[in-house]
């Protein structure tokens, strides 16, 4: 609450011609300083905690950018790392069709020795069947 406004000087201080008017022009004059007063200290209350508020919310939103900027880090490492990944298995099946292409051809080149070798072990087979039948 604002304080109580001074005393009023004495009437004997002012001209006896216009005593009521100077009265009430400075009474005037202290009620406007004392609201100017008041309204620049609610100003700068305002002030306080509109900076107060303002610090709080760059502090929790530089907070969530460095959560984020975590969150982001954690990402590209695991990108990373199926990247990674994918390249191994890139090159393990690379070396796969590469094994799979010399099995190719080797079959091709010792395709006749197999078939041979289908023949003998079929020969041997109906051989020992024919020969257990028998017995």
């Amino acid at each position: 609450p604002p304080p109580p406004p001074p005393p009023v000087p004495p009437s004997s201080s002012y001209p006896s011609n216009n005593n009521d008017g100077d009265d009430k022009l400075n009474h005037l004059i202290h009620l406007k300083r004392l609201l100017v007063t008041a309204l620049m200290q609610r100003a700068e209350r305002t002030l306080d905690q509109l900076a107060a508020t303002t610090l709080f919310d760059i502090t929790q939103h530089m907070t969530e950018q460095q959560m984020l900027m975590r969150d982001e880090q954690a990402l590209i490492h695991m990108l990373n790392n199926l990247k990674e990944e994918e390249n191994h298995h890139d090159r393990v099946a690379l070396v796969m069709s590469d094994q799979s292409l010399e099995l190719t051809a080797w079959l091709k080149a010792n395709e006749p020795k197999l078939l041979r070798f289908n023949r003998f072990c079929s020969d041997i087979s109906s051989s020992s069947s024919s020969s257990s039948s028998s017995s």
